[in-house]
């Protein structure tokens, strides 16, 4: 029970100040109760619609795929360089034109460095040098061969030893030669080079032993079969039209001349 001391609490029934008169008077509107938004609930897509949906974006990048395309491709990396290497190979071509006179290999007289067929570069204002490969002029055609004796040498070959002024060189530019050559059975026991020196020479006299002035000892690097000093004796220095400088013929095998 509830004691006496708390007594119920009455409704203020002043009419001045209760605040229900002013509402029945219509002085406060009542609050009106809000309306809750409605969601409308989202149909879900058929099946037919998904795969109507999934071919007309196949076909949209089928359409795309086969749409040409106008733009221009810039140069690949390739494409430079080929485009480089052309004009260097035209520039080459070019100098050589100007720089270099330029003959057909017409004999093995300097296989197998230079065979029947080669193109070879040589230049006509150098200096012929000792084992430089020089082009003569022989009647209507040209031939290669290398120096071996200059002018005022003491030249002499004995058991394919080249001794030079005294001094015994190397003859490394014969390498390949001379090995093809003792490979074969019956030439194992043989020498590469004949015997031979200055005063044994055609139409030379026994008692020369150097070789004269404007006068040359040319060798064919191919010992068996060249035509050279050996059979020719000395060659003018008229005869000579040039020195080798590089096979440009066949292009895979363009190379200095050794």
């Amino acid at each position: 029970m509830k004691n006496d001391n708390q007594k119920a609490k009455l409704p203020n029934m002043d009419m001045n100040n209760n605040p229900i008169w002013d509402v029945l008077d219509g002085k406060i509107e009542p609050r009106k109760k809000e309306k809750k938004k409605k969601l409308k609930k989202k149909s879900m897509p058929s099946i037919d619609e998904n795969i109507d949906f999934y071919f007309s974006e196949l076909e949209k990048e089928e359409q795309k795929k086969n749409k040409p395309n106008n733009k221009k491709k810039p140069f690949s990396l390739f494409a430079i360089i080929m485009l480089l290497a052309l004009i260097i190979v035209i520039s080459f071509f070019a100098l050589i034109t100007f720089k270099y006179d330029r003959i057909k290999v017409q004999s093995d007289s300097m296989a197998t460095q230079v065979t029947i067929g080669d193109q070879i570069l040589y230049q006509s204002d150098l200096g012929v040098n000792r084992f430089n490969v020089v082009v003569l002029k022989e009647g209507t055609k040209k031939e290669l061969l290398r120096v071996i004796g200059m002018p005022g040498d003491k030249v002499s070959l004995s058991d394919d030893v080249l001794t030079i002024n005294g001094a015994i060189y190397d003859e490394d530019y014969l390498k390949e030669n001379y090995v093809d050559f003792k490979l074969q059975e019956k030439n194992r026991n043989k020498f590469y080079t004949e015997d031979f020196s200055v005063a044994e020479l055609k139409d030379v006299n026994k008692s020369t032993l150097h070789v004269p002035e404007n006068k040359y000892i040319l060798l064919g690097d191919n010992r068996k079969k060249a035509t050279d000093s050996r059979t020719v004796g000395f060659y003018d220095k008229e005869d000579i039209q040039g020195v080798a400088i590089m096979k440009i013929w066949p292009l895979f095998k363009i190379e200095p001349i050794k």
